[in-house]
């Protein structure tokens, strides 16, 4: 009698390659998967076509069924905005989700491509930071090539780099750039019909009482001119960014109550990270005229661990009746599509299965190439 490892041979076991065979069939093996990424990659993009005509063909199913019963009550039928968006996957008619573009999605180049995927994925409401590099026309063609999607909200420029400017509002020597981006603002918003703009305070060390009345007064200057446009103008206290001018809930509130029609711009994931909890959600909500939602502390999708408990906070926004848009402003933590499975496993989007497994499958395939490589 031998123990089991005195009687083995030297070398690899029968069948099995030994290091230097396996290093040099590698790159082989990874021209075959890049090749296959790519067929996967065609495959999504035929992928979000199909399911882009679906959602178009069961809206339109929905708002004929709508019109008939409407026409046999003698009432009249409703828009899609108060049939709660069942048509195009959310089941949720109380919230009212809002892809944004600009961290959603990043596997697409632009916010064409984009706005393509997000209506795939059942997306009737997205948002940006801005028109990333597209005119207000080209950009409103697009959404209506896109099956029609809605924008909730958009900043005024400048509000990203390469200027490095947020907002120019608490700037007062620069007034003549903030009122050139309200301008540019007010084409965006008329050729996208978006009913929310985010007026940002821009960066600055100076907190002096002329500066807090520069800011005020800007503030007013742009609700004035967006007010008979039928855009609301929102503000958003900022938690991470060097020195954001408007960075306090409670400063937030004192600016509202000094400019009347201003709304707020209720960010949970700055919420949590400037307080410390959201205890004061429920003050805070029937001030705001959009909500965005992220996890913290990482700013992941609010299904990633945190310190937030979504399903618990979406369930109270609902029930509190709030009727706006809840943005997705997030970074995705395991690609592009985990970025939404959060909003499956909550029922609040229906799952697209081809599209799911397609996509999970090329996120699954890219992770093994870089375990080959």
């Amino acid at each position: 009698w031998t123990k089991r490892s005195e009687s083995r041979p030297a070398g690899p076991a029968p069948g099995a390659r030994d290091r230097g065979t396996s290093e040099r069939h590698r790159p082989t093996v990874l021209n075959r998967m890049q090749r296959l990424e790519q067929q996967v990659n065609r495959l999504d993009a035929k992928t979000d076509q199909i399911l882009l005509l679906l959602h178009q063909l069961v809206a339109a199913a929905g708002q004929g069924r709508r019109r008939t019963a409407a026409a046999a009550s003698g009432t009249n039928a409703p828009t899609a905005s108060a049939a709660g968006g069942s048509a195009t996957g959310l089941t949720a008619p109380s919230l009212r989700l809002s892809a944004n573009l600009s961290w959603l999605f990043a596997d697409r180049p632009g916010i064409v491509e984009r706005l393509g995927r997000a209506a795939a994925r059942g997306f009737r409401y997205v948002e940006a930071m801005d028109a990333g590099g597209e005119t207000p026309a080209s950009l409103a063609d697009a959404c209506r090539r896109a099956g029609g999607l809605q924008f909730a909200l958009i900043n005024a420029p400048p509000c990203r780099p390469p200027s490095g400017d947020l907002g120019l509002t608490a700037l007062p020597d620069r007034r003549e750039e903030f009122r050139a981006g309200l301008s540019a603002a007010a084409d965006l918003c008329s050729a996208l019909s978006c009913p929310t703009l985010h007026v940002m305070s821009g960066r600055t060390t100076v907190r002096s009482p002329e500066v807090r009345a520069a800011y005020v007064d800007g503030l007013r200057e742009a609700v004035q001119i967006f007010a008979p446009l039928g855009v609301t103008c929102v503000i958003e206290p900022i938690s991470n960014i060097a020195d954001y001018y408007l960075n306090s809930y409670t400063d937030a509130v004192a600016i509202l109550n000094d400019v009347p029609g201003l709304r707020l711009l209720l960010d949970l994931f700055h919420l949590q990270m400037l307080e410390g909890s959201l205890d004061s959600l429920p003050a805070y909500l029937p001030l705001a005229g959009h909500v965005q939602i992220a996890q913290a502390p990482g700013r992941q999708e609010p299904g990633a661990p945190g310190d937030i408990d979504y399903g618990a906070v979406l369930r109270q926004i609902g029930e509190a009746g709030y009727s706006g848009c809840v943005g997705l402003e997030y970074r995705p933590s395991d690609g592009a599509e985990a970025g939404i499975d959060w909003l499956i496993e909550m029922g609040y989007l229906q799952p697209h299965l081809i599209a799911t497994r397609c996509g999970l499958f090329k996120y699954q395939l890219r992770a093994a190439m870089n375990r080959g490589r």
